[in-house]
């Protein structure tokens, strides 16, 4: 039920692709989320972070956080959606002082029509 398995993750440039192009697209201050349906019973995440956002230290640290959010709110979604997740250039300023929860709000307040 908490994993995150490889059937759950948006792997292929492909899909990720296709989900830009063609998905819907919600967004707050500092995210942008598209989603769209996948045709399938899973629920799928992915998160792509510019090198602009900082270094590998910053940009893990925040698709650590992302991820963690889906595992854990992953039954909140509706099943067969793939979402995937960009961060906006304004989060890079101040995220050195945020933490897990900081971004968890952001997420949920990013989902709040979906979830």
């Amino acid at each position: 039920m908490y994993s995150f398995s490889k059937a759950e993750r948006l792997r292929l440039n492909a899909q990720i692709k296709d989900i830009v192009q063609t998905g819907k697209i919600i967004q707050t201050a500092d995210f942008i989320a598209f989603i769209k349906k996948n045709g399938t019973d899973k629920r799928r995440f992915g998160i792509s972070v510019k090198k602009k956002f900082g270094n590998a230290v910053k940009r893990n640290r925040l698709k650590r956080y992302c991820r963690e959010y889906f595992r854990l709110n992953k039954m909140k979604f509706p099943s067969g959606i793939d979402v995937f997740v960009l961060p906006r250039k304004r989060l890079s300023k101040r995220f050195d002082g945020l933490h897990y929860r900081e971004i968890a709000v952001e997420l949920e307040e990013l989902f709040k029509g979906l979830v």
